[in-house]
């Protein structure tokens, strides 16, 4: 463990900048791509249930020449859950993390640049998991993973007013330049603080109007549960979509920007900011992927992204099922068929019926 050194200034020749613990608990190399691996896979089922992309392989032919996998934009009326299960995997491991992050923090063993990235690195994936919010299906199963994002996205809130308002000044630089980045390349201790502390607050005041929404769906998952229910109601699923029909006034492009691109700008955000405020105060998290602690998140993501992708290649319920029409036209030669002479041959002859 690094000595708690209240200096700003360059470390010394063979100690690295910031937490030894931090940089291999919360923010080593297995963590950081296992969250945004976790975050795509996450965003990729919402791409598809809102905008109906998919992605359609055909296999390769000496007479066409086309690519074999292609991107195709339709309406899709497929019942794929997207979403189901990510809001558990997502609130398992951020809450485990955050734990670990208030522990350092009130033992002051990181320095205010490491508490703000490693908040920032559970923005990557609480953004992506609120956008499946929207999709009522995946209520049924849910109820663990809905309590589990609402209590991460309340700590988040209530850590990053936490770090704006007191641990900025009480926590150690530990060597690091104390420079994060929001959009530029700022001092987390100079008025971008005001700034930050005041945006949090009104971010804040949101997540606790997200937290009563997402408590509604709550209790609807665990009444379906102790029922028994494996598929939602229209009443139980209206009053799980209070969150979605508080969007509803708005155009139908503008919520469906509300539901992926926001949060693909969110995560792409966050990802930036994460990296490069390691690379501004010359931090070295570990590269070592062979712990439990960095393999655990790295797998992870890995199964998720993987979910993610192969919905996207899910058919759609249109192509597995019959088409109306041919279905009519079949049913017409049944009665056709029905309705003609039968004729019965009998000792004395012929019968018909």
């Amino acid at each position: 463990m690094p000595p708690i050194c209240r200096s700003a200034s360059p470390p010394a020749p063979g100690t690295d900048a910031g937490s030894a613990i931090a940089a291999q608990d919360l923010y080593g190399v297995g963590v950081r791509l296992g969250l945004y691996l976790q975050g795509i896979g996450m965003l990729l089922p919402t791409l598809r249930s809102v905008w109906g992309i998919q992605i359609v392989y055909q296999p390769i032919s000496l007479r066409n020449r086309s690519w074999p996998i292609q991107f195709q934009l339709r309406k899709l009326h497929s019942t794929l859950r997207a979403g189901a299960g990510s809001k558990l995997a997502c609130g398992s491991i951020s809450i485990s993390l955050l734990s670990s992050w208030t522990i350092l923090a009130a033992r002051k063993l990181l320095s205010p640049s490491e508490a703000y990235l490693v908040l920032f690195l559970m923005v990557s994936i609480i953004a992506p998991a609120k956008a499946t919010l929207f999709d009522t299906t995946t209520v049924i199963g849910e109820t663990i993973g809905l309590a589990a994002l609402m209590i991460t996205d309340l700590w988040v809130s209530a850590a990053f007013i936490w770090l704006f308002a007191r641990l900025y000044h009480t926590l150690p630089p530990l060597y690091t330049q104390q420079v994060v980045c929001f959009f530029a390349k700022l001092s987390i201790t100079g008025s971008f603080r005001i700034v930050m502390l005041v945006l949090c607050i009104v971010e804040a005041i949101s997540t606790l109007a997200l937290a009563f929404f997402v408590g509604k769906a709550t209790k609807v998952s665990l009444e379906c549960y102790i029922r028994g229910d494996t598929e939602i109601s229209d009443d139980k699923r209206r009053e799980a979509e209070v969150y979605a029909r508080m969007w509803s006034s708005l155009r139908p492009w503008c919520q469906k920007c509300i539901r992926t691109i926001l949060p693909l700008f969110l995560w792409s955000f966050a990802v930036a900011a994460v990296e490069r405020t390691i690379a501004w105060n010359a931090l070295s998290p570990t590269m070592d992927i062979s712990s439990p602690g960095q393999l655990i998140p790295l797998v992870t993501g890995i199964i998720v992204s993987i979910n993610g992708l192969l919905l996207l290649f899910y058919p759609n319920r249109d192509d597995r099922e019959e088409d109306p029409e041919d279905r009519d036209t079949g049913n017409e030669e049944v009665e056709m068929q029905a309705n003609r002479q039968i004729e019965i041959p009998l000792d004395s002859g012929r019968v018909s019926v």
